[in-house]
């Protein structure tokens, strides 16, 4: 179980001795729809995805990804097959190679928020 030290978040608490350094280096991708972000290729998704765990990134940030994989569409949720392989491809990837991935939508306004009161 792995606990961020209260007094230097920069470092993990080890048996309440904090000693290893953490480094967090994120790679960022924000997709846009003028060109294709991922290729279908997955030699050179597996490929990319060595590249940055080798130059010591340990994270990787999505953000903005439905304007990709929403491009060209219509109707809710109807994601082309072609791009969520590609996508789920490089998760998969990035699993593998041990980088952790964070993926938030660009703007919240894109989905329909509802409150208690309707």
């Amino acid at each position: 179980r792995i606990i961020v030290n209260t007094s230097n978040s920069a470092e993990f608490a080890e048996a309440n001795d904090p000693t290893t350094t953490v480094l967090i280096n994120i790679a960022q991708w924000a997709p846009d729809i003028s060109y294709v972000p991922l290729p279908s290729d997955k030699t050179v998704i597996t490929n990319a995805v060595n590249y940055l765990a080798r130059r010591g990134f340990n994270a990787f940030r999505i953000h903005g990804l439905e304007y990709w994989l929403m491009s060209g569409t219509s109707g809710e949720f109807n994601f082309p097959a072609d791009r969520m392989d590609s996508f789920y491809f490089l998760l998969s990837e990035l699993k593998r190679a041990g980088l952790f991935y964070i993926i938030n939508p660009c703007r919240c306004n894109n989905f329909r928020f509802y409150t208690l009161h309707e």
